[in-house]
């Protein structure tokens, strides 16, 4: 994703002239919130209500057309989300244009649980119950949503690919020690091959955490934050939950807890084609091409070198545990 536009303090003031321009409405605030990683984020008051806007970091992400095309297909779905009001890739504000949405009332999913309004378990269940709602929306091919066409009818070949660039680059930098390519591909293969008739591509979220999700008042619980949003296998949107597993020590030293959310998650899921192994099998070997996703992503866009180092010894945990 090539063309970052960095965040500075004079987006705090632009963005207050670009949302009083296009909806012709008094800007009041306008509170950046620290939590966006695609995009600089910002809550604005306004004469007519509270609304979310988004400054696009990138020139190319989130894909041109795929918001807009989402947002149809949760429409129909009557999935509840924050519907888009305006939406610009012009560069008349911002290098790389910014969007604008309803503003959901309530609090994120961690907040929620902690302030005991929701339980974990409750959570995860409706969280797994969206997600097959979502899952629902067939694309024609994996990668880039497209429209709804994606881009790679073999879903093998498009993960090594993928993941063959992303090595390449961290190699080159000599940010690895060595190349864990032909151990990766070997597990993409023996993994999904043998599942080759049972996935096809669907609409994935991309980024199913708790602080994506807004309990409201009535606890109803909505996903916010599609910017992340790809065509690919059901099983990816689950990952984010076990990631949490890995990375933060009140999941990990705590077993029981991270029981509990999983089966809550595959509750609300219902029944899938997958059996218990393959879905521990699949889920272990897309882990591992995630982290490698993350490396690359604290290395070259964020260039947070501790948290590479984190990410890079769970990697290397993850592949030996394969082997």
């Amino acid at each position: 994703m090539p063309d970052i536009f960095p965040y500075n303090k004079s987006i705090d003031k632009k963005i207050k002239v670009a949302v009083a321009k296009v909806l012709d409405t008094k800007v009041l605030t306008a509170h950046k919130i620290k939590s966006g990683e695609i995009n600089h984020v910002y809550k604005i008051s306004t004469s007519k209500g509270l609304f979310i806007a988004r400054v696009f970091r990138y020139h190319d992400w989130p894909e041109n057309g795929k918001l807009e095309w989402i947002e149809k297909q949760l429409s129909k779905l009557k999935v509840p989300h924050a519907k888009m009001v305006y939406y610009s890739k012009s560069k008349t504000f911002f290098p790389n244009g910014f969007m604008i949405s309803e503003f959901i009332p309530g609090i994120d999913g961690t907040t929620a649980i902690k302030k005991k309004i929701i339980t974990e378990t409750k959570l995860y269940f409706e969280l797994g119950s969206l997600a097959s709602k979502i899952h629902r929306v067939r694309i024609k091919r994996y990668g880039l949503i497209n429209n709804g066409k994606g881009e790679f009818n073999d879903y093998i070949k498009m993960q090594l690919l993928g993941i063959k660039k992303v090595l390449k680059q961290l190699i080159n930098k000599k940010l690895l020690d060595s190349d864990p390519y032909p151990a990766i591909a070997r597990n993409i293969r023996q993994t999904f091959k043998p599942l080759r008739n049972k996935i096809h591509p669907v609409l994935l979220h991309g980024d199913m955490s708790e602080t994506n999700l807004i309990v409201t008042k009535k606890n109803k619980v909505i996903l916010i934050d599609w910017d992340n949003a790809r065509s690919g296998i059901w099983l990816a949107d689950f990952i984010e939950l076990s990631r949490r597993q890995l990375f933060d020590k009140s999941w990990s030293t705590n077993p029981a807890r991270a029981t509990r959310a999983r089966n809550a998650f595959f509750q609300g899921y219902g029944k899938t084609k997958f059996t218990e192994q393959q879905i521990i099998d699949t889920e272990k070997t897309l882990q591992i091409l995630r982290q490698v996703r993350q490396m690359h992503y604290y290395a070259f866009d964020k260039k947070d070198f501790k948290k590479l180092e984190i990410v890079k010894t769970v990697f290397n945990k993850l592949l030996r545990n394969q082997d």
